[in-house]
């Protein structure tokens, strides 16, 4: 296992490339601000329990990103019905930087999480 410094800077650096090869450009400024922000913050963290639980939840996200992206280019090039023939799985996947009020069901807390973040992007855009 990779020391931790090289683990986190390894991780940092597979995610800024994730993002710059499948987030449109709006969405790439705010997660690569993100996960610098994050990067930092935890940097000096020195419980254990803590360091993994942040290098696990942020492997979940990078891996995240890379299936949906190739579902999404899968669904493109029409090989995922080949796929999930005989199953029950349905194939609905939304685009990176899609409206989630129209993709999915947010709580009611998820929704003015989702508002405040929308007023912060588009006030420190108007800057």
């Amino acid at each position: 296992m990779l020391p931790r410094r090289a683990q986190a800077l390894t991780l940092y650096r597979n995610i800024l490339k994730l993002h710059k090869k499948y987030l449109p450009q709006d969405l790439r400024d705010i997660g690569d601000a993100y996960v610098k922000s994050e990067f930092h913050l935890h940097k000096s963290s020195m419980n254990e329990d803590h360091i993994g639980q942040f290098f696990e939840q942020w492997e979940h996200y990078a891996t995240s990103i890379r299936s949906t992206a190739q579902l999404r280019d899968a669904v493109v090039v029409g090989s995922v019905d080949s796929r999930l023939r005989g199953t029950k799985q349905s194939v609905n996947v939304p685009g990176f930087g899609s409206d989630l009020s129209l993709e999915s069901e947010l709580s009611e807390e998820q929704k003015v999480q989702l508002q405040k973040l929308k007023e912060e992007t588009t006030k420190s855009s108007r800057k």
